[in-house]
């Protein structure tokens, strides 16, 4: 609960002093608070990511941090009826897209008999 309240309390400054980007985090913070889909937050995180630059970055950081402590990756292996879990990180990735097909290659690099893989988002 303490790092819940962490990011909910960060989103707040980084809607302070980055108000162009207001939408977008009120949307996380939203998202976050209602544990609403985790997915919402992901794609918002790269967003910023797209849009920020300077000093905002080390803000971005941490922000990152506290989502990858609230956030998992769930996996679905359909051939084996299989799930697993796996540690949301999300690194130096530019856009979702790269993330999740990373991800997935990943997954697929460890599973190499399994033809049918499903990964999401979800709140740890």
């Amino acid at each position: 609960m303490k790092q819940h309240q962490e990011a909910i309390t960060h989103i707040d400054s980084m809607i302070q002093s980055i108000p162009d980007q207001m939408d977008t985090l009120l949307d996380m913070r939203l998202a976050l608070m209602n544990q609403g889909e985790p997915g919402h937050c992901i794609s918002a995180y790269f967003h910023l990511r797209k849009h920020l630059s300077g000093w905002h970055l080390q803000q971005l950081h941490t922000l990152r941090d506290l989502l990858e402590t609230r956030i998992q990756i769930d996996i679905v292996i359909h051939d084996a009826q299989e799930r697993q879990k796996a540690c949301l990180a999300l690194g130096d990735n530019y856009t979702l897209e790269d993330y999740c097909q990373e991800q997935m290659r990943q997954i697929a690099l460890r599973n190499k008999k399994a033809e049918n893989i499903h990964m999401r988002f979800s709140w740890a």
